[in-house]
């Protein structure tokens, strides 16, 4: 869960490299995107995926399809695969645009389902939302709201806040995560097994008289946490890793 969230973080960024705006697909016409990657220090595998979202791609590259499936509301709807490593993405997003006076809001609507075929679990997140602040003056682009990432074959799940920039004083650009097990979100007031992520500070808590057990075996097994930085940016900064029986 802990790589998963550290993924996700690094998946975002609050604007756009193009100064002017991209009319979208038209779903009544067929419009779709597709695109592929190389990835480095992969081996090469020759064999065409036919029935991929890019047909022409070998089963070596990350291959991508997204589409405008509906017009009113607007739902994008986007799948990626890497055949070789297992690993698939599928999701929908639909905005809810709001006027805020001096800023705009734009709430995401939809969720996202990653699964890792190769350890047979899928992780369902959510999407922030994006704000343009101070649109009289010089506008600048910032993420909020609270979303989660959610395992059901592991029983963990991950609060993601993102916090908004104060009206007065504060700091831009600021993220606090917190996993916790499937027993934790029972009963909040227990202090049982989870980790801590915060973009001012990190740290990891965990209660030795609890310690996490396999949800398949109900044996004890050891889980391994890592303790990231996380820059204005975005950009994630491993600071040192630790295992725990």
């Amino acid at each position: 869960m802990v790589q998963i969230v550290k993924w996700y973080l690094a998946s975002f960024h609050a604007g756009r490299k193009s100064a002017v705006a991209k009319k979208p697909y038209n779903p009544v016409l067929g419009e779709i995107f597709r695109c592929h990657w190389d990835l480095p220090d992969t081996s090469s595998d020759d064999e065409v995926v036919a029935d991929g979202p890019v047909p022409w791609c070998h089963r070596n590259q990350l291959t991508f399809i997204a589409e405008q499936v509906s017009h009113h509301p607007p739902i994008s709807a986007f799948y990626a695969e890497h055949v070789n490593r297992r690993v698939s993405l599928c999701a929908h997003v639909w905005t809810k645009s709001k006027f805020l006076g001096l800023s705009i809001g734009v709430h995401n609507v939809g969720f996202g389902t990653l699964k890792l075929l190769q350890f047979g679990e899928e992780y369902v997140c959510t999407f922030p939302n994006g704000y343009g602040r101070s649109i009289l003056t010089v506008p600048w682009i910032e993420l909020g709201g609270s979303t989660t990432v959610k395992c059901v074959q592991s029983g963990y799940h991950a609060n993601v806040e993102f916090h908004t920039k104060p009206f007065y004083g504060g700091k831009k650009h600021r993220i606090t995560a917190e996993n916790e097990a499937h027993n934790q979100a029972q009963n909040n007031n227990q202090d049982n097994e989870g980790h801590n992520v915060n973009n001012e500070g990190q740290n990891v808590h965990y209660n030795e008289d609890n310690p996490p057990h396999n949800l398949h075996n109900n044996q004890v097994t050891k889980r391994t946490f890592t303790i990231i930085k996380i820059t204005k940016t975005f950009t994630i900064i491993k600071l040192r890793t630790f295992t725990i029986c």
